[in-house]
């Protein structure tokens, strides 16, 4: 996961590096690309490719080495800001979502129910994008939602349903992870326009109880 994040990083900094002409630019640190990471990378993973920014521009010369502490400082700060609001899905719940969003997956797709997919998922290519691994993704994220909101209900909007399946399948998504109201209930419908549906957790996952073990990513 790190290496591939260096990566992309290395080459997001190659693009910017022919637009920035100033000794200013070399001391910024890109809070937007460690707030993307954060969401999904491991905070050691995320440390990692920040200090492979910092070895890239002493390494271009535009960073001298008296410079280097103050910019690292600033990464630590930028860091800690941004996993800082993150509280994890216990494990015990997530292996309860786990457990639920297999079993409807399973009866959407079962040669008994052929056609329960096709009837909330009109095309072809959209039916492509949801598969189970994505389900779960967009589970788990849903899920640490409530818990970083440390709220036992709150508006989901539809980008988050298709944030793993992207554009048009929020409604399918939605379809399989409220299901029955396993795990995810709808509380309140949408307000085109106004509103987005609002959901809440059953009440076995609420409130977390103290110490327990809990998941910052997918497992």
């Amino acid at each position: 996961m790190a290496s591939r994040a260096v990566r992309a990083f290395a080459g997001r900094e190659d693009r910017r590096h022919e637009r920035r002409s100033t000794r200013r630019d070399a001391h910024a640190v890109d809070d937007d690309l460690v707030r993307e990471l954060a969401d999904v990378v491991p905070r050691a993973d995320v440390e990692i490719v920040m200090q492979e920014w910092l070895r890239m521009q002493t390494d271009r010369e535009e960073l001298l080495l008296a410079d280097r502490s103050r910019v690292e400082q600033k990464l630590r700060r930028v860091i800690e800001r941004q996993y800082k609001p993150f509280n994890g899905v216990p494990v015990r719940f997530w292996k309860k979502i786990e457990q639920d969003v297999q079993d409807v997956w399973n009866i959407y797709t079962s040669n008994k129910y052929p056609t329960l997919l096709d009837d909330i998922t009109t095309h072809t290519e959209t039916r492509q994008r949801i598969t189970l691994e994505r389900l779960l993704r967009t589970a788990f994220f849903i899920a640490r939602g409530f818990y970083s909101r440390q709220a036992f209900d709150r508006i989901v909007p539809r980008r988050e349903f298709e944030r793993f399946t992207l554009s048009n399948t929020s409604k399918s998504v939605r379809c399989v992870l409220s299901s029955g109201g396993r795990w995810l209930v709808q509380t309140q419908r949408e307000i085109p326009g106004v509103m987005s549906r609002r959901y809440a957790l059953v009440t076995e996952a609420w409130p977390p109880r103290r110490s327990e073990a809990v998941l910052f990513l997918p497992p």
